[in-house]
């Protein structure tokens, strides 16, 4: 029985198995069935429509006439009538500048989907750590049950034949019901986290008998840090916003100067008839309007140049954190695996000595509940340092 005891102490040795790490294919896969995902996409589809009708001409062919009957004074009358054919023409200048907000406004529309697609992904992959955390020490537990189940029966049969006391019986019993409460409550959290994670990303429901990965020791560097922020689809997509209300600015300015109005007519007229055949032009007068107009877009370009700044400003202290973040949880993992290698020989030890008599079984039973606490201690560091790893290797994917 004492030598079934040392096995039980030193089983944490056993290599925790999980689900394996989603792939980014298989989490932008997940994306399509979230109803965010399809608004990312809707919103920038209308970007693309938006960015059509910016292109587009604003004037159109109009056409119009008149009818009349002329009373002579001679007596009799005469019919006349008039038709015209007139449309406003974009002058060749603005043109090209609204081809070119048109560009930009495309290109800003494809980084704000991206970065709508990157906020999904980091949430998608936050939800199946929660389930892979729950589901991890749920799976702990269960093996520890069902090694106490073991451990326990095998006492009651040396209680019976006399070989232990009821003493050991009785904390060992104790120290399962613990386990037990523990179990109920880690299967508990495992079943809300897998209904939260398939609500919203059910393609992520899936199960691998496959370890969780090693995480990595290296850090990215100051250059590496600088490369992923500017590559963010947010700092690119106010980039683009500055250079679109810079062209709108111009454009705004280039308004001032009104478009032409050109036509053709042609008339029937008097008596005895005449016929009238001629062109037409006209150019509206510019008034308070269009300056205030070209104020407004000098703002807005303001307005968006502060907010460059500030998105550049958040960005960054959001990858400095996650960059800390990576750096803390590597100092946790690495010291939960010198604790957790510490417990096990303690526990070890501990069985050993209650084996050759030179202990008892409540100094195994601590030990092993130690030991117990040490493995959750660093599966929970490692998953927590994996989370962070693989959100800044999401930012990083960017670049």
């Amino acid at each position: 029985m004492k030598h079934f005891l040392l096995a039980v102490c030193v089983a944490g040795q056993l290599t925790m198995t999980a689900n394996a790490m989603p792939t980014d294919a298989e989490l932008e896969q997940s994306l399509q069935g979230n109803p965010e995902w399809r608004v990312n996409q809707a919103e920038a589809e209308l970007s693309g429509i938006e960015a059509d009708l910016q292109q587009s001409s604003p004037h159109e062919w109009q056409t119009g006439g008149t009818l009349q009957q002329r009373q002579l004074s001679t007596g009799g009358s005469t019919g006349e009538w008039t038709w015209r054919l007139e449309r406003g023409w974009r002058l060749p200048g603005k043109g090209r500048l609204d081809r070119d907000i048109a560009a930009s406004m495309r290109e800003q529309a494809g980084y704000r989907r991206l970065d709508g697609v990157r906020t999904l992904k980091e949430e998608a992959l936050g939800l199946w750590f929660d389930w892979a955390e729950a589901k991890a020490r749920r799976a702990l537990l269960v093996r520890q049950l069902q090694e106490y189940s073991q451990l326990l029966d095998k006492t009651s049969r040396l209680v019976r034949s006399g070989e232990l006391s009821q003493r050991d019986q009785v904390q060992l019993q104790a120290e399962m019901a613990r386990l037990q409460v523990q179990e109920r409550e880690s299967d508990r959290q495992e079943q809300m986290a897998e209904e939260t994670l398939a609500h919203h990303y059910p393609g992520l429901m899936r199960i691998k008998d496959a370890g969780l990965p090693t995480p990595e020791a290296a850090l990215p560097g100051e250059e590496r840090m600088q490369q992923i922020l500017l590559a963010q689809p947010a700092v690119k997509a106010v980039r683009s916003q500055v250079r679109t209300d810079t062209l709108r600015t111009d454009r705004a300015s280039a308004e001032r100067l009104p478009d032409p109005v050109l036509g053709v007519f042609t008339a029937r007229d008097g008596l005895p008839v005449e016929r009238v055949v001629g062109v037409s032009v006209s150019v509206p007068l510019g008034g308070e309007r269009r300056r205030i107009l070209t104020r407004e877009a000098q703002a807005r370009l303001a307005q968006t140049e502060a907010r460059q700044a500030a998105e550049m400003k958040m960005q960054e202290h959001e990858l400095d954190q996650l960059l800390a973040e990576v750096r803390f949880g590597l100092g946790v993992w690495e010291q939960s695996q010198q604790g957790l290698q510490q417990a096990r020989q303690s526990a070890a030890m501990a069985g050993r000595a209650w084996e050759l008599g030179e202990g008892d079984l409540q100094e195994a039973s601590l030990a092993r509940r130690l030991s117990l606490e040490a493995e959750d201690a660093e599966l929970r560091a490692r998953l927590r340092l994996l989370r962070a790893q693989s959100i800044l290797g999401l930012r990083g994917g960017q670049a």
